[in-house]
């Protein structure tokens, strides 16, 4: 989550220019985590559960464990996938969250 949110958007621009040059990939480009095949999906859930964050005078909250909940139950996500699932999403939450943070710092 890290490496997206930081270079993500501007990995093929950096890619780009550097094949314009000659030049080697950046190493930002190239730390590229693999992402293990079948957790994609989860990438695709915290996007679309981002929505439905809490907005304040204080900032932006996390995503709120109700919407998790509604999301897994639409989903059919239950017992351990579903405890699976609420970890993975908070951890990418964190992340995400002390990201916009360091932004505002």
């Amino acid at each position: 989550m890290r490496w997206r949110l930081d270079w993500g958007s501007r990995a093929d621009w950096l890619a780009g220019a550097a094949a314009e040059r000659g030049a080697a990939l950046p190493a930002a480009v190239l730390d590229e985590p693999d992402l293990a095949p079948g957790l994609g999906w989860y990438l695709d859930a915290f996007a679309e559960l981002g929505s439905c964050r809490p907005m304040a005078m204080s900032g932006i909250g996390p995503i709120p464990w109700t919407a998790l909940d509604t999301y897994a139950r639409r989903h059919g996500i239950a017992g351990e996938a579903f405890e699976t699932f609420v970890l993975l999403i908070a951890a990418l939450d964190a992340a995400w969250l002390a990201h916009i943070e360091e932004g505002r710092s």
